[in-house]
């Protein structure tokens, strides 16, 4: 019916990854995924975002353009 497949493990990974993105805290994002300690989580669910993605060039792309609409080199000045 074009539904794609998926594991319920992969419901899981896309929960703890969204919480992480929106701020849970490492403690509790812990304690929800049922994990001893917060360097198991952070090792799985620490994953990079389109959001995260999108933010990171945003912030990159800012000054270089503004110098580059300024006349100057970017970076150089």
């Amino acid at each position: 019916i074009g539904v794609p497949r998926f594991k319920l493990h992969d419901l899981r990974d896309c929960f703890a990854s969204i919480m992480a993105e929106r701020g849970v805290t490492p403690a509790t994002l812990k304690y929800l995924m049922g994990h001893e300690n917060e360097a198991t989580t952070a090792k799985f669910y620490k994953r990079p975002t389109w959001d995260g993605i999108e933010h990171a060039r945003e912030a990159i792309s800012r000054p270089i353009l503004a110098d580059v609409q300024n006349g100057r080199a970017a970076g150089l000045s």
